[in-house]
């Protein structure tokens, strides 16, 4: 446990060879053998919503990997839906993103939040990453996006602190725990309203080795929260 992001022995991330090979395979994995929308349920069904009053749905997808929530929209909602879908990602991945979809105008990747307007933001499993979550949530309210889904995230009633993440090969990744509570505060100082908190199946405690962490500050499980602006 630690109180500063800066104090976690890190090395490796997100962008090495193993991270790389494993994301694109899942990706494939999803564009070849359709599998059900997943992480990507509560986007799939703003989206659906939206588009019946609405030509297309713009979408700011932020951490949004190699555009898996993509492919999860475009078979759930088929390929008539007017999308543009804005990934955003780590240079190399969304490199490797832009080559899955060649020929694909609905769905772009950038490595920095680019300037406009969206109809939904969507983060899933990424603000953990960042040196300061927080900040990084501001910036995505403030495009004030109508509807906003912060997608699986370790958050509960621990206090917010910082740990090392192990799992990815030859990577020690600085990872968040949130307290539910200060992200709530977060969402309602910038106008936003928690219409839904969704937890995932997945126990952290029994999935990864925390014996090494006190259990009042275990999250249990994987938090998505779905907002709207009013």
């Amino acid at each position: 446990m630690y109180s500063r992001y800066v104090d976690v022995p890190a090395r490796g991330g997100h962008e090495q060879d193993f991270w790389i090979r494993g994301t694109r395979s899942r990706t494939e994995d999803a564009i070849r053998r359709p599998s059900g929308t997943g992480d990507a349920l509560p986007l799939v069904m703003i989206a659906a919503m939206l588009l019946r009053g609405a030509p297309r749905v713009r979408i700011l997808d932020f951490g949004g990997g190699m555009g898996i929530s993509y492919v999860a929209l475009r078979q759930a909602l088929g390929p008539h839906a007017t999308i543009d879908h804005t990934v955003v990602e780590l240079p190399r991945v969304a490199a490797v993103g832009r080559s899955l979809f060649p020929d694909d105008s609905s769905i772009r990747f950038v490595s920095d939040l680019p300037p406009g307007e969206f109809d939904i933001v969507h983060t899933c499993g990424a603000l953990q990453y960042l040196e300061d979550p927080f900040d990084g949530l501001r910036r995505l309210l403030a495009y004030k996006a109508p509807s906003v889904v912060v997608s699986m995230l370790p958050a509960g009633a621990n206090p917010t602190y910082v740990t090392a993440q192990l799992n990815l090969r030859g990577s020690v990744v600085p990872c968040w725990m949130f307290a539910l509570e200060d992200l709530e505060a977060e969402l309602r100082g910038a106008g936003y309203v928690v219409r839904a908190r969704v937890w995932s199946d997945l126990s952290l405690i029994r999935a990864y080795r925390t014996k090494g962490i006190p259990r009042s500050y275990r999250p249990e499980r994987l938090l998505t929260l779905v907002l709207t602006d009013r």
